[in-house]
């Protein structure tokens, strides 16, 4: 006889009780797997549905790629601006370069003269090149060791922008500084050169002061004793002293200030009359025969000679040249040429009247 509470039949509420929390446990098993389902995939895996379930993040070799780029140009500075000019630098105070290499690439004789006579007595070893194809063999001689690269921008073979492409590609030479050499500081002309590889801009014509600043941006700098102060040519300047020549036509105070050297301003005065003395007919042979190409690589050189001798004249009829060549504005040529090949005959009959000896 089963046993009652209240008139409540006891096996029956407990059968009850007990379908209710089976009941109960099951519900909660149900909740708990469809919350484990639901949840968010752990990082780098992807939710049933194969869809990500965070912001994809680069790989990690392109992480390390980039890392290891930027150390590689960590030690080759790049100055997007004119450099400055360091005032009162004299040729002894190149001294503190005792031992570095340099390479200079110039074509032109006279501007390759200049930086070497400059440079003569301060214990940098140089080395020169007459354009990129030079300048890249020399680089690659076995043993070779080059400091810091001038590069002329225009030369003949390959210019200076190609080169230092070369240079930058080839995994021997790309931490080496290069410095273009340019008479041209446009701002399309200075975007090319960055664009090529190189590290910063002089313009032509060479002013000590900031070739002294790009070499102490640029070289590591060792101290020495500075030289005794070189005795002046007397002979020298007091023949520049004595020539009767227009400031317009040629301004020879700022000659001296740019070759800092009275008998190398003689010399680079006499070399301008080998080396262009028919300069106005060539270009007027290639006006007439339109070629082009030669005539801009000629302006160009001469339009940084002309500033490093102070031929004011000459360097303002360059300057027009230039300009019209770069527009490519042909048609307008004439007549700046003519203006110019007189220039460049009141020069050359002036030089030849006080250097008889040239």
């Amino acid at each position: 006889m089963v046993g009652a509470l209240g008139g409540v039949n006891v096996p029956i509420v407990l059968i009850g009780v007990g379908v209710v929390l089976i009941g109960a446990i099951f519900f909660l098993l149900m909740r708990m797997r469809r919350g484990e389902e639901e949840a968010p995939a752990p990082t780098g895996e992807k939710t049933p549905t194969g869809k990500s379930t965070k912001p994809r993040e680069e790989a990690p070799e392109q992480k390390a790629s980039a890392s290891e780029e930027k150390e590689e140009k960590a030690g080759l500075q790049v100055i997007d601006t004119p450099i400055g000019d360091v005032p009162d630098v004299t040729r002894e105070d190149f001294a503190k370069f005792l031992g570095k290499r340099l390479l200079i690439v110039e074509d032109n004789k006279i501007n390759q003269k200049l930086i070497l006579t400059l440079l003569k007595d301060s214990g940098i070893d140089l080395v020169t090149a007459d354009d990129g194809v030079e300048a890249l063999e020399k680089l690659r001689e076995p043993g070779q060791h080059i400091d810091l690269v001038l590069m002329d921008v225009n030369m003949p073979r390959m210019d200076g922008l190609e080169a230092t492409r070369e240079i930058r590609r080839d995994p021997r030479l790309h931490d080496i500084p290069v410095i273009a050499l340019t008479a041209s500081t446009s701002e399309e002309e200075v975007a090319k050169i960055l664009d090529s590889g190189m590290n910063a801009f002089l313009d032509k014509p060479i002013v000590l002061g900031k070739l002294y600043h790009v070499f102490d941006l640029f070289m590591t700098q060792y101290q020495r004793e500075p030289k005794e102060e070189p005795r002046q040519d007397l002979n020298a300047r007091e023949e520049i002293e004595a020539m009767q020549i227009s400031p317009e036509i040629l301004d020879m105070q700022t000659g001296l200030a740019y070759t800092n050297d009275a008998e190398l301003y003689l010399s680079v005065l006499r070399d301008f009359l080998s080396d262009y003395a028919d300069a106005g007919e060539k270009m007027k042979r290639w006006y007439a025969q339109k070629t082009y190409e030669p005539l801009q690589a000629m302006v160009v050189d001469l339009e940084g000679i002309s500033g490093t001798i102070g031929a004011r004249e000459l360097g303002k009829r360059l300057g027009e040249l230039r300009e019209v060549l770069d527009r490519h504005a042909y048609a307008l040529l004439g007549d700046y040429i003519d203006e110019y090949v007189e220039a460049h005959r009141r020069l050359v009959d002036a030089l030849r009247a006080e250097l008889p000896a040239a």
